[in-house]
């Protein structure tokens, strides 16, 4: 305990250091394994970067609030899916040499935001090595397939719910904006690429390490899980965590194994689903008074941004005769990361006292916004070169 400090000890030391001297420390995690579900031959990569505090405010969304979003311990992650090259695996006696990038998945706010999705197309044009650019402060990624240091829509990323890129001015609106973010070059970021890459500096690499080393360092502790939790706990204010606000102590924040992405690829393609399963807390006037309606909603369509999100509300809504069960369909349509508004129609079940008087009016439902930060290399030898990781003053690049 005493070897590792507090938190925010940690955070003042690596502050401290010179940028050669934090590229000297920089290490990524990975793991790979066969998916089949994915397809026939299909093999996903999975990295992870550890960076010691995420560093974000919200601001200039539905509401004219900033939000401090930053938390100490940050762990992030980039899915590499791999796919069989034309031919057979058996045409070369390495298997690696056979495999190609088929897709990257990006985390982007630990899901709170839809995670960029990034089809590789045959025939695409690639940068050597495709990079990951990475948002300021909070280190959410994005994939840059070309290197030009910007981060296109229908390019770069599928277009989702929220098509996010990068929003280095912490700007939460559900669309994108031209400044949100810098354009990364090489006189506003810095690159750091694989150890033994061709071209790789001495003083601008990472080093690869195998996932299963995070757990076994952690072994090495010989900590107590309530003892490893208080290590890496920030000091929060109460009513700011009843509200949301991050203290970094979930071993997601700081274990890949501990994560629900982990080994979990279909989480992460269909996060744009999840988004719309969870609770709803609202009011609605189908009695009396206004009242207080609480349930749970369950993804029925979710299309493209054009149109609004098809769910179905299945809740508890508490007139002052008594609670009566409510069955809602709904629309919803996001307007910022933490807004998105819902309307609908719903069937209640009143009882013998309690008289609805018309249709349900509408919810105002919340999903919050956190911090990323990650790079990946490609899996082994393929043939795809490595990625690459970059930081940058007004920014971060991962290749």
């Amino acid at each position: 305990m005493q070897a590792l400090g507090a938190p925010v000890d940690r955070i003042r030391r690596y502050l401290a250091l010179t940028l050669a001297e934090k590229a000297a420390k920089a290490k990524i995690f990975y793991d790979v394994y066969r998916d089949e579900r994915r397809g026939a031959g299909r093999i996903v990569a999975e990295y992870w970067l550890y960076s010691v505090e995420s560093r974000y405010r919200t601001q200039r969304g539905f509401f004219p609030f900033s939000f401090d979003t930053s938390h100490p311990n940050d762990l992030e992650h980039v899915f590499l899916i791999l796919a069989p090259r034309a031919g057979s695996f058996s045409d070369s006696d390495d298997p690696s040499t056979g495999l190609v990038i088929e897709r990257i998945v990006a985390g982007v706010h630990d899901g709170r935001v839809p995670n960029h999705v990034t089809p590789i197309n045959a025939g695409a044009r690639l940068a050597e090595r495709p990079l990951l650019l990475v948002e300021l402060g909070s280190h959410s990624l994005a994939p840059d397939v070309d290197g030009d240091g910007n981060v296109r829509t229908n390019f770069d990323i599928e277009p989702r719910r929220i098509t996010w890129g990068l929003h280095d001015t912490g700007r939460i609106w559900a669309w994108r904006s031209p400044d949100d973010a810098q354009r990364r070059d090489a006189r506003a970021s810095t690159t750091l690429i694989p150890a033994g890459a061709p071209g790789a500096e001495g003083d601008r690499t990472y080093e690869l390490a195998p996932m299963t080393s995070v757990d076994a360092a952690f072994r090495s502790l010989a900590l107590a899980p309530a003892q490893e939790e208080s290590a890496f706990r920030g000091q929060v204010n109460p009513f700011k965590r009843l509200f949301g606000k991050n203290d970094g102590g979930s071993p997601a924040l700081r274990r890949p194994s501990s994560s629900a992405d982990h080994g979990n690829v279909s989480r992460l393609l269909n996060d744009s689903v999840e988004r719309q399963r969870g609770l709803s807390l609202g009011f609605t006037n189908t009695f009396d008074s206004y009242t207080v309606m609480l349930g749970g909603r369950l993804p029925l369509a979710t299309p493209g941004r054009s149109w609004p999100a098809l769910t179905a509300d299945v809740g508890v809504v508490f007139p002052s005769g008594g609670f009566v069960l409510d069955a809602e369909v709904l629309v919803s349509y996001e307007i910022d990361t933490q807004i998105d508004l819902i309307g609908g129609a719903g069937w209640p079940t009143a009882a013998a006292s309690v008289r609805p008087t018309g249709w349900s009016a509408c919810n105002c439902s919340s999903v919050a916004s956190d911090c990323v930060v990650h790079s990946g290399a490609a899996a082994r030898s393929t043939t795809t070169r490595p990625t690459s990781v970059s930081s940058t003053t007004s920014g971060n690049r991962l290749l």
